[in-house]
């Protein structure tokens, strides 16, 4: 019989596991709770009603689980060019859901060590928060490299996760994060609870 999962041991763990390490315990958890994906359908919406021409709009979403807001925004915004999800879990990309301009994707490497599709939008809803604090700065330094114009962040903050049951590592304050996000160019535009849409 399998080990239950241990949240707070993988937090403590967190800094010295590999990527595959890290993606097995994703692994696990797919086993056991096969529903992820935690998205604002209606913030989502509003994102791209404040971006207005969606003509050339390549989005990559950062852990979009399988795909499922992608597909609704797809519907919803027929302009969107593409939709590239970029996902630790490789059992929700397998059975991720389809649509002719998305493309799923499971790294055997951390996101910002493989090449991106050349996006202009970053949108990342509930998965920054399962990262660390370097590990963000990491994915946002490679952010800042690519022509990207326009971030949709939905992340929740605490600076003390211990006891969480789920994979929330990121110990920041709101203040934090933001300057994380300028040092890279990114200032927010507009802000309502977890969620905030940057650009530069």
């Amino acid at each position: 019989m399998a080990q239950p999962l241990d949240w707070d041991q993988w937090r403590r763990d967190y800094d010295n596991l590999s990527y595959a390490e890290h993606q097995e315990f994703y692994e696990r958890i797919y086993q056991e709770y096969p529903v992820q994906r935690h998205f604002n359908r209606e913030m989502a919406q509003e994102f791209f009603f404040f971006l207005g021409d969606l003509s050339d709009l390549r989005v990559l979403e950062l852990g979009g689980w399988d795909g499922e807001l992608a597909v609704e925004m797809l519907d919803q915004f027929p302009a969107i060019l593409s939709w590239f999800n970029f996902e630790i879990c490789q059992s929700a990309v397998l059975l991720g859901q389809e649509h002719r301009r998305l493309w799923h994707h499971a790294p055997q490497q951390w996101f910002w060590e493989v090449p991106w599709p050349g996006p202009n939008v970053f949108f990342a809803s509930h998965s920054l928060e399962h990262l660390s604090r370097q590990h963000l700065q990491r994915l946002l330094e490679r952010v800042g490299l690519e022509a990207v114009d326009y971030l949709y962040v939905d992340v929740p903050l605490a600076t003390d996760w211990t006891g969480y049951e789920g994979t929330h590592r990121l110990d920041c304050t709101r203040e934090e994060l933001l300057v994380l996000f300028a040092q890279q160019g990114f200032f927010p535009f507009f802000e309502q609870g977890s969620v905030i849409f940057f650009d530069r």
